[in-house]
């Protein structure tokens, strides 16, 4: 078979509309080229929200093992951290060749966009137009180059016009539809803001300040004028429709792939190539009919794409065939353009890509309009042509809608299916009949032997073993065993992952909190990746759950099951090795490692953890008034009294010649002074207690801690002997450790 070059795209936040534009113009050149993509969908190095930046390590795999070149798209990544300790990331990852797509890299190709002219274009048409002279703008992320460059590029447009300028009228966002919305609730409270236009520097924070000025009974484009810029698809959707500034991201993800594909191939490549944009005029401005001046004035389209030209061509042959025509049929010719935009595929292009299409043409057949029967015969055929071009789209976004409501419908599903599976294994059971719901074509997931906790800011390090744990194709009912592997020099086994050959990867993290699972690769099937995160999300929860689950049944086994009698047979090496000869309890070693594993427990259970020592005063001297016959029996006749003084899902060890140890979860401030009477009482009523027993005085300290906080057994074993201390030295006086945060 020949050798597949393999294409990475990095990106954050999949499931939003310019990073599946980017995915689409990538996975469109890798079919082109016979190349392989695979997506890593993560976050935006020096996330600051919750445990999202875990979805990061899926980042860790970027490496020639995996990879043979790579696009970043930048736009995406440098939000958090400065541009110097991106650009230093990007160097890390040699001798794997990277292009920058969004923002410029030093010494590495990038396919970037002229952001200042296109913004330029729309602020000019915000004061010539509407005669706007004060602006809020609703900037990006301090860190990102691209969001600073519209920044100054606003600020320049003022001063050049001699508009006023406001330092509060700059907000700052986070090109998120809450970080618009929340920059202007910060800025205006319930307010009326004070300016003519509102000016974001996405699309995503324009549809936030909708939101804001619908709550306080503003209507954009109406009563305030607001702006975009990006042209997501849901900017032509919004009521009303979003005036905004197109670039090309398909066209920049399509370019920027094929330079990283030139670059393998030896081929001389430009290192910055700046594309254009355009400014779309929309209703949000306050335009009355938003798509008209740009239908009615000269376009000028990037024709990288052979499909453009081929519609124009396809288009003028179906026209001159009908004005040709001594007899022409109105119905024929609907039917042929009607075939030839359906045939397109209108699910990859909105109206205006025909519109413009049409009005060039109109423009090249006006001239032989003078013929008035022609003329007639030429306004009715473009006028179906329009007519056409309005009842394909608006049929496809009302299928659109319904498309969305099965989509949720779907995720509900989802949802309850993986909501309460009990087990590991029938999760993966229920994983793949998810799967074959969501049409997935191809997927593997991956899981560490255990939890791997990754602390925010770290760099995840790969484990020396991982397994496949499910391995899903669609149609086969073969799903084959457990495959362990090292993660480190492969992402997958060989075949781990089918598909057809070339077919598009997209590769997620799974995590719980600050602990990385394990992670998941897709090949999506016919329906696209809108919903991706949100199936990783539940993957993630539902795992946590089962593997909680597990352990949680695995040590209540341990603790509850019936102990090995040593006369019965023999202790194992690793059972040897943990338990206490003279008790049969747990030693330190034992103490440290099952108490490690309840504590770690009751951290994800959500309750409080609880350690205390016991110490039997007297004990140690008890030999030599006694005998050694007497002070082993009193030693037997402790660890018995404990034992019974305790809950089964509670730890009991000996951790000295008279000390011994408790771990318990879900217990409370004053558990000490509790035990203590416990166990004086059971040494009271208890019969048959041998007078050494009776002898000793037991001592009792304890110290705990609150959930959501991390420790260590070691540490709770140190607190308590410090607790106990300080008691004895008090001479018996109770000192009971309260639970705190640590």
């Amino acid at each position: 078979m020949p050798v597949i070059v393999r294409v990475g795209l990095q990106l954050s936040e999949i499931d939003s509309g310019y990073s599946r534009s980017i995915v689409r113009g990538a996975s469109e050149l890798c079919r082109d080229r016979g190349a392989q993509l695979t997506v890593f969908s993560g976050r935006s190095p020096g996330w600051p929200y919750g445990h999202e930046y875990q979805k990061n390590a899926i980042y860790s795999h970027l490496a020639p093992r995996n990879v043979d070149a790579l696009v970043i798209a930048t736009g995406t990544q440098c939000n958090y951290v400065t541009p110097a300790a991106f650009a230093d990331y990007v160097r890390g990852l040699a001798p794997l060749p990277v292009v920058s797509l969004g923002v410029p890299i030093p010494g590495f190709p990038s396919m970037c966009l002229d952001n200042e002219s296109a913004l330029r274009d729309l602020l000019s048409h915000m004061a010539d137009v509407h005669a706007a002279r004060t602006f809020t703008f609703i900037g990006g992320p301090e860190n990102n180059p691209e969001a600073s460059v519209r920044l100054e590029t606003f600020r320049a447009f003022l001063r050049e016009r001699g508009l006023p300028e406001s330092p509060y009228r700059e907000l700052r966002g986070d090109f998120s539809v809450e970080g618009g919305y929340r920059a202007l609730s910060q800025c205006y409270g319930h307010h009326r803001p004070d300016c003519d236009a509102i000016v974001c520097a996405n699309d995503n924070m324009a549809i936030g300040a909708y939101r804001y000025l619908e709550e306080i009974g503003l209507r954009p484009g109406a009563d305030i004028a607001v702006t975009g810029f990006d042209d997501i698809v849901r900017a032509r959707f919004e009521s009303p429709p979003l005036t905004t500034v197109r670039q090309d991201v398909v066209l920049q993800a399509y370019r920027a792939t094929s330079v990283a594909l030139d670059l393998l191939e030896g081929k001389t490549v430009i290192q910055n190539p700046c594309l254009s944009a355009e400014t779309v005029i929309r209703a949000s401005c306050g335009c009355l009919s938003g798509t008209v001046p740009g239908l009615l004035a000269p376009t000028v389209r990037d024709r990288a794409f052979e499909e453009r030209n081929a519609h124009l061509s396809d288009l003028r042959a179906l026209l001159a065939t009908y004005f040709a025509s001594e007899s022409p049929e109105l119905t024929g010719f609907v039917g042929s353009l009607h075939g030839l935009i359906s045939g397109a595929g209108c699910d990859r292009y909105d109206p205006r890509h025909w519109n413009l299409i049409i009005n060039d043409l109109y423009r090249e057949f006006e001239p032989a309009a003078a013929d008035r029967a022609f003329s007639h015969r030429m306004q009715l055929a473009f006028q179906s042509a329009r007519s056409v071009v309005a009842e394909i789209f608006y049929a496809y976004a009302g299928l659109e809608r319904f498309r969305m409501q099965d989509g949720l419908a779907r995720m509900q599903g989802v949802f309850s299916r993986l909501n309460g599976v009990p087990s590991l294994a029938e999760l993966l059971t229920s994983l793949r009949r998810v799967f074959e719901e969501l049409d997935i074509e191809s997927a593997a997931l991956v899981l560490f032997r255990k939890r791997l906790a990754r602390p925010r800011d770290a760099r995840f390090e790969l484990p020396e073993v991982a397994e496949v744990a499910l391995r899903y194709e669609r149609g086969s009912k073969v799903w084959g065993e457990r495959v362990p592997f090292d993660p480190r020099s492969e992402m997958l086994p060989q075949g781990a992952l089918g598909g057809p050959a070339g077919a598009t990867r997209i590769a997620s993290a799974l995590y719980h909190r600050q602990d990385q699972l394990g992670y998941l690769m897709i090949v999506p099937g016919a329906r696209d990746t809108e919903n991706l995160e949100f199936l990783c999300s539940l993957v993630s929860n539902a795992l946590e759950a089962t593997l909680v689950r597990d352990e949680q049944s695995g040590v209540e086994r341990r603790l509850w099951g019936p102990r090995p009698d040593p006369r019965d047979r023999a202790p194992s090496f690793e059972e040897a090795a943990s338990l206490d000869e003279g008790t049969g309890l747990y030693n330190r070693k034992g103490f440290v490692s099952i108490a490690g594993q309840l504590t770690d427990l009751a951290r994800r259970l959500k309750k409080d953890c609880v350690l205390l020592l016991v110490e039997a005063d007297g004990l140690e001297s008890l030999g030599e008034r006694l005998g050694a016959d007497a002070a082993e029996r009193a030693l037997r006749e402790t660890a018995v009294l404990l034992r019974d003084a305790f809950r089964d899902l509670d730890v009991v060890a000996r951790l000295g010649p008279a000390r011994f140890g408790v771990c318990g979860i879900d217990a409370r401030g004053g558990a000490a002074g509790a035990l203590e009477r416990r166990v004086s009482g059971l040494i009271a009523d208890r019969k048959g207690l041998s007078d050494g027993m009776k002898a000793l005085r037991i001592s009792v300290a304890a110290t705990g801690i609150s959930p959501g906080n991390e420790w260590s057994v070691e540490d709770l074993i140190a607190e308590a002997e410090l607790n106990l201390v300080r008691r004895m030295a008090r001479g018996g006086e109770r000192e009971e450790g309260r639970l705190r945060n640590r």
